[in-house]
């Protein structure tokens, strides 16, 4: 393998940076975001008291050269790059961004969402040689979320391999009557990345009023619905578009219950969870083994590379 940098458009089409007659020349911006310290002072205080602090938009700059064999076609290079990093190059009713990806030697594959911020200006050539066949150019891309993330979905399937349905002491109410209880089987996530990842997660019934928690970060989610055969409930965390829709009663968002940490949920990293390892605890009522299911999918994510 190759290390290579590409541009994949809103539309789904794919820009090479590094081919047979294109280079890049250099790239700067994958390390570290620029932090800002959230800090506080009080009166006569020198300094001042550092609490928390926010990741800034990343910029990536890039310097890509094209060669051409002919003045046609160094107008023809020009055009292309152009038409592929245009900032309309959208979806009708949508405005996304593009994704710039990196591929490593190894082969591993890390994507940032961005949007063109400047260039190409296809600026001046140097008096003193001749270069009227290529050109070499300053783009700039802007990522407002400035976390690079592993494109490659992955998915964990909890099944259920331990049923309760017997009536213990000291007992804890309510308890379904008759019906299978899916009592806190554990499983454990092994995340990973290097940042904190909201993930999907997928429940398909049957199923009574599931209870989903790490219990490596004590943040729970529980929904106060049954969830019938043949119905799935998908909860999309990500920050600013929280939701819990039923593939057959809509949005559900109503059913998760007070106490539940919708807003924070996440599979964390180390060292907030030790190597990385969340363990998650499932409580559920009218579990059927074979059918019913809780599927969480989510991207190992990564501050830089």
């Amino acid at each position: 393998m190759r290390e290579f940098t590409q541009y994949i458009t809103p539309d789904g089409r794919t820009y090479n940076f590094d081919a047979l007659d294109k280079f890049l020349i250099s790239e700067t911006g994958f390390g570290m975001p620029a932090i800002e310290y959230q800090t506080q002072r009080g009166p006569f205080q020198h300094g001042e008291t550092a609490l928390d602090y926010r990741l800034k938009p990343r910029v990536i700059q890039i310097i890509h050269r094209s060669n051409a064999c002919s003045r046609d076609d160094y107008y023809n290079d020009r055009s292309t790059l152009l038409n592929f990093i245009r900032p309309n190059r959208q979806l009708p009713g949508y405005f996304t961004p593009g994704i710039l990806r990196k591929v490593l030697p190894d082969g591993s594959r890390y994507d940032l969402k961005v949007f063109l911020e400047q260039g190409p200006e296809f600026v001046a050539r140097s008096g003193d040689k001749w270069d009227e066949w290529s050109f070499q150019e300053t783009i700039r891309f802007i990522a407002h979320n400035p976390i690079f993330y592993d494109p490659d979905l992955v998915t964990v399937n909890i099944s259920g391999s331990t049923i309760n349905n017997l009536w213990e002491f000291p007992l804890t109410l309510p308890k379904p009557m008759g019906r299978n209880f899916l009592s806190d089987p554990v499983t454990t996530i092994t995340y990973t990345g290097t940042w904190l990842e909201y993930p999907g997660i997928v429940i398909t019934g049957p199923m009574d009023g599931p209870t989903i928690t790490n219990n490596s970060t004590g943040e729970t989610i529980s929904l106060l619905y049954n969830i019938n055969s043949g119905e799935t409930v998908t909860f999309n965390l990500g920050y600013g578009s929280k939701s819990a829709i039923s593939n057959i009663a809509g949005d559900i968002l109503w059913a998760v219950k007070d106490v539940s940490d919708l807003a924070t949920f996440h599979l964390a990293p180390d060292p907030e969870v030790a190597l990385g390892a969340n363990t998650i605890l499932i409580s559920a009522g009218a579990w059927l083994l074979g059918t019913s299911r809780i599927s969480f999918q989510y991207h190992n994510r990564y501050i830089g590379l």
